[in-house]
Protein backbone atom coordinates (compact mmCIF):
# COMPACT_ATOMS: atom_id res chain seq x y z
CA UNK A 1 0.00 0.00 0.00
CA UNK A 2 1.54 3.32 -1.09
CA UNK A 3 1.33 6.63 0.81
CA UNK A 4 -1.70 7.86 -1.11
CA UNK A 5 -3.64 4.65 -0.48
CA UNK A 6 -2.70 4.79 3.22
CA UNK A 7 -3.93 8.37 3.46
CA UNK A 8 -7.22 7.47 1.79
CA UNK A 9 -7.69 4.50 4.09
CA UNK A 10 -6.97 6.65 7.15
CA UNK A 11 -9.51 9.23 5.96
CA UNK A 12 -12.12 6.52 5.40
CA UNK A 13 -11.59 5.09 8.90
CA UNK A 14 -11.78 8.55 10.47
CA UNK A 15 -15.08 9.25 8.74
CA UNK A 16 -16.51 5.91 9.87
CA UNK A 17 -15.57 6.68 13.49
CA UNK A 18 -16.81 10.26 13.37
CA UNK A 19 -19.84 10.13 11.07
CA UNK A 20 -21.95 12.64 13.00
CA UNK A 21 -19.05 15.05 13.51
CA UNK A 22 -18.25 14.96 9.80
CA UNK A 23 -21.91 15.49 8.87
CA UNK A 24 -22.26 18.41 11.27
CA UNK A 25 -19.09 19.99 9.89
CA UNK A 26 -20.46 19.60 6.38
CA UNK A 27 -23.79 21.18 7.39
CA UNK A 28 -22.06 24.15 8.99
CA UNK A 29 -19.78 24.56 6.00
CA UNK A 30 -22.75 24.44 3.60
CA UNK A 31 -24.60 27.04 5.71
CA UNK A 32 -21.56 29.32 5.63
CA UNK A 33 -21.28 28.95 1.85
CA UNK A 34 -24.97 29.84 1.48
CA UNK A 35 -24.52 32.87 3.74
CA UNK A 36 -21.63 34.13 1.64
CA UNK A 37 -22.94 33.30 -1.81
CA UNK A 38 -26.70 32.79 -1.56
CA UNK A 39 -27.49 36.44 -2.35
CA UNK A 40 -25.62 36.48 -5.65
CA UNK A 41 -27.55 36.98 -8.87
CA UNK A 42 -27.02 34.44 -11.66
CA UNK A 43 -24.58 36.55 -13.65
CA UNK A 44 -22.60 37.28 -10.48
CA UNK A 45 -22.41 33.61 -9.52
CA UNK A 46 -21.58 32.22 -12.97
CA UNK A 47 -18.07 33.52 -13.52
CA UNK A 48 -16.93 30.76 -15.90
CA UNK A 49 -19.31 30.85 -18.86
CA UNK A 50 -17.36 28.26 -20.85
CA UNK A 51 -17.58 25.78 -17.95
CA UNK A 52 -21.36 26.11 -17.98
CA UNK A 53 -21.82 25.64 -21.74
CA UNK A 54 -19.41 22.69 -21.70
CA UNK A 55 -22.15 20.76 -19.86
CA UNK A 56 -24.75 21.53 -22.51
CA UNK A 57 -25.13 19.27 -25.56
CA UNK A 58 -25.37 22.06 -28.13
CA UNK A 59 -27.13 20.81 -31.26
CA UNK A 60 -28.93 22.54 -34.15
CA UNK A 61 -30.53 25.97 -33.78
CA UNK A 62 -34.02 24.53 -33.44
CA UNK A 63 -33.07 21.38 -31.53
CA UNK A 64 -33.13 20.86 -27.77
CA UNK A 65 -29.79 21.50 -26.09
CA UNK A 66 -29.89 19.00 -23.27
CA UNK A 67 -28.07 19.49 -19.98
CA UNK A 68 -25.51 16.73 -19.40
CA UNK A 69 -24.76 17.48 -15.75
CA UNK A 70 -26.70 16.74 -12.58
CA UNK A 71 -30.51 16.88 -12.65
CA UNK A 72 -33.24 16.92 -10.04
CA UNK A 73 -36.12 14.44 -9.82
CA UNK A 74 -38.12 16.49 -12.35
CA UNK A 75 -35.29 16.34 -14.94
CA UNK A 76 -34.31 20.00 -14.55
CA UNK A 77 -30.58 20.58 -14.85
CA UNK A 78 -28.75 21.68 -11.70
CA UNK A 79 -25.61 23.83 -11.89
CA UNK A 80 -23.40 24.77 -8.92
CA UNK A 81 -21.06 27.58 -9.98
CA UNK A 82 -19.99 28.31 -6.40
CA UNK A 83 -20.20 26.48 -3.07
CA UNK A 84 -23.67 26.99 -1.62
CA UNK A 85 -25.18 28.14 -4.92
CA UNK A 86 -27.51 25.78 -6.82
CA UNK A 87 -29.07 27.09 -10.03
CA UNK A 88 -31.35 25.55 -12.62
CA UNK A 89 -29.43 25.21 -15.85
CA UNK A 90 -32.17 26.57 -18.11
CA UNK A 91 -32.36 29.76 -16.02
CA UNK A 92 -28.60 30.18 -16.35
CA UNK A 93 -28.82 29.65 -20.12
CA UNK A 94 -31.54 32.29 -20.42
CA UNK A 95 -29.63 34.78 -18.23
CA UNK A 96 -26.36 34.32 -20.15
CA UNK A 97 -28.04 34.66 -23.54
CA UNK A 98 -30.05 37.74 -22.53
CA UNK A 99 -27.34 39.29 -20.36
CA UNK A 100 -29.52 39.20 -17.28
CA UNK A 101 -32.78 37.95 -15.84
CA UNK A 102 -35.54 39.17 -13.56
CA UNK A 103 -35.02 36.86 -10.58
CA UNK A 104 -38.72 37.06 -9.70
CA UNK A 105 -39.80 35.61 -13.05
CA UNK A 106 -40.07 32.00 -14.22
CA UNK A 107 -38.17 30.70 -17.26
CA UNK A 108 -40.56 28.52 -19.27
CA UNK A 109 -39.87 25.91 -21.97
CA UNK A 110 -41.56 26.10 -25.37
CA UNK A 111 -40.33 22.55 -26.02
CA UNK A 112 -41.61 21.10 -22.71
CA UNK A 113 -38.19 19.53 -22.17
CA UNK A 114 -36.95 20.40 -18.62
CA UNK A 115 -33.35 19.55 -19.53
CA UNK A 116 -33.27 21.87 -22.54
CA UNK A 117 -30.97 24.92 -22.37
CA UNK A 118 -31.47 26.23 -25.91
CA UNK A 119 -32.23 29.96 -25.45
CA UNK A 120 -34.56 29.80 -28.48
CA UNK A 121 -36.75 27.37 -26.57
CA UNK A 122 -36.97 29.53 -23.44
CA UNK A 123 -39.21 32.44 -22.56
CA UNK A 124 -39.77 34.53 -19.46
CA UNK A 125 -43.10 34.60 -17.65
CA UNK A 126 -44.85 34.57 -14.30
CA UNK A 127 -45.80 31.43 -12.40
CA UNK A 128 -49.34 32.00 -13.65
CA UNK A 129 -48.06 32.16 -17.24
CA UNK A 130 -46.18 28.92 -16.74
CA UNK A 131 -49.25 27.18 -15.33
CA UNK A 132 -51.44 28.49 -18.18
CA UNK A 133 -48.89 27.22 -20.70
CA UNK A 134 -48.93 23.80 -19.01
CA UNK A 135 -52.73 23.62 -19.13
CA UNK A 136 -52.85 24.79 -22.75
CA UNK A 137 -50.48 21.98 -23.72
CA UNK A 138 -52.46 19.37 -21.81
CA UNK A 139 -49.78 18.70 -19.22
CA UNK A 140 -51.95 19.35 -16.18
CA UNK A 141 -52.81 15.72 -15.56
CA UNK A 142 -50.59 15.48 -12.49
CA UNK A 143 -52.08 15.81 -9.05
CA UNK A 144 -50.45 18.57 -7.06
CA UNK A 145 -50.42 19.45 -3.38
CA UNK A 146 -53.01 17.79 -1.17
CA UNK A 147 -54.55 16.08 -4.24
CA UNK A 148 -51.41 13.97 -4.56
CA UNK A 149 -51.75 10.75 -2.52
CA UNK A 150 -47.99 10.86 -1.84
CA UNK A 151 -48.10 14.37 -0.34
CA UNK A 152 -46.48 14.57 3.10
CA UNK A 153 -48.83 17.29 4.36
CA UNK A 154 -52.60 17.64 4.24
CA UNK A 155 -54.44 20.73 2.99
CA UNK A 156 -55.15 21.85 6.58
CA UNK A 157 -51.53 21.34 7.69
CA UNK A 158 -50.18 23.42 4.81
CA UNK A 159 -52.49 26.32 5.69
CA UNK A 160 -51.48 26.12 9.36
CA UNK A 161 -47.78 26.13 8.41
CA UNK A 162 -48.28 29.13 6.13
CA UNK A 163 -49.66 31.19 9.05
CA UNK A 164 -47.45 29.71 11.78
CA UNK A 165 -45.26 32.44 13.38
CA UNK A 166 -42.58 29.99 14.56
CA UNK A 167 -39.25 29.31 12.90
CA UNK A 168 -38.90 26.84 10.03
CA UNK A 169 -36.98 24.43 12.25
CA UNK A 170 -39.67 24.39 14.95
CA UNK A 171 -42.37 23.73 12.36
CA UNK A 172 -40.29 21.09 10.55
CA UNK A 173 -39.63 19.23 13.81
CA UNK A 174 -43.34 19.10 14.60
CA UNK A 175 -44.44 17.82 11.18
CA UNK A 176 -41.42 15.62 10.48
CA UNK A 177 -40.38 17.40 7.29
CA UNK A 178 -37.26 19.21 6.11
CA UNK A 179 -36.71 22.81 7.24
CA UNK A 180 -36.83 23.87 3.60
CA UNK A 181 -40.45 22.80 3.09
CA UNK A 182 -42.05 25.34 5.51
CA UNK A 183 -39.93 28.08 3.94
CA UNK A 184 -41.04 27.11 0.43
CA UNK A 185 -44.70 26.97 1.52
CA UNK A 186 -44.54 30.45 3.04
CA UNK A 187 -42.67 31.81 0.02
CA UNK A 188 -45.40 30.32 -2.21
CA UNK A 189 -42.87 28.17 -4.05
CA UNK A 190 -44.93 25.02 -3.46
CA UNK A 191 -48.55 24.12 -2.56
CA UNK A 192 -49.90 27.36 -4.09
CA UNK A 193 -53.42 25.99 -4.44
CA UNK A 194 -53.55 25.02 -0.77
CA UNK A 195 -52.65 28.55 0.42
CA UNK A 196 -55.03 30.35 -1.92
CA UNK A 197 -57.01 33.08 -0.17
CA UNK A 198 -54.63 33.44 2.77
CA UNK A 199 -53.03 36.86 3.53
CA UNK A 200 -49.71 37.67 1.90
CA UNK A 201 -46.62 36.95 4.00
CA UNK A 202 -43.34 38.80 3.90
CA UNK A 203 -39.95 38.08 5.39
CA UNK A 204 -38.98 39.70 8.65
CA UNK A 205 -35.83 41.76 8.65
CA UNK A 206 -33.00 40.14 10.67
CA UNK A 207 -33.29 40.84 14.37
CA UNK A 208 -36.99 41.76 14.40
CA UNK A 209 -38.29 38.53 15.89
CA UNK A 210 -37.96 34.76 16.18
CA UNK A 211 -39.91 34.01 13.02
CA UNK A 212 -38.62 34.62 9.53
CA UNK A 213 -42.10 35.65 8.39
CA UNK A 214 -44.85 38.02 9.39
CA UNK A 215 -48.18 39.15 8.04
CA UNK A 216 -48.00 42.37 6.09
CA UNK A 217 -48.81 45.39 8.24
CA UNK A 218 -51.71 46.33 6.00
CA UNK A 219 -53.39 43.04 6.84
CA UNK A 220 -53.20 43.40 10.63
CA UNK A 221 -53.81 47.13 10.96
Amino acid sequence: MNKLEKAREATRRYRERNVEAVREKSRLQAAEYRRKNGHLAILEAVTNVDAFWSRVNIAGDDDCWNWTGAKNDRAYGIYAPLPGVLLRSHRVAYALHNKGIDESMVVCHKCDNPSCCNPRHLFLGTLKDNTADMVAKGRNHKMFGSQNPNAKLTFEQVRKIYLDPRTNKEIADEYGVSTRLPSMIRNRQVRLQDTEGLPVMERRKPGTGSSAFQLKQSITS
